[in-house]
């Protein structure tokens, strides 16, 4: 499972080379939104509670690791 790498060194790593503030604390937390809620919505418990958890997951993500308009 893929959120259970976000409570890895390497991860965290990954993400202090990104510029992430406070790497040690976002990646777990990004972690558990991605964990609660997709399994909120696998089972079908407050659904639109773990959609809201994902999407609160995704959109700092995107932007903070995936800086795609950027160029290198």
């Amino acid at each position: 499972m893929k959120s259970f790498d976000h409570f890895s060194g390497k991860m965290i790593d990954y993400a202090v080379k990104s510029g992430v503030p406070f790497p040690g604390f976002a990646v777990p937390v990004a972690g558990i939104l991605a964990l609660v809620g997709g399994l909120s919505i696998l089972f079908g418990y407050r659904a639109k509670i773990g959609a809201w958890f994902l999407v609160i997951f995704l959109l700092p993500i995107t932007f903070a690791m995936h800086k795609f308009w950027a160029s290198d």
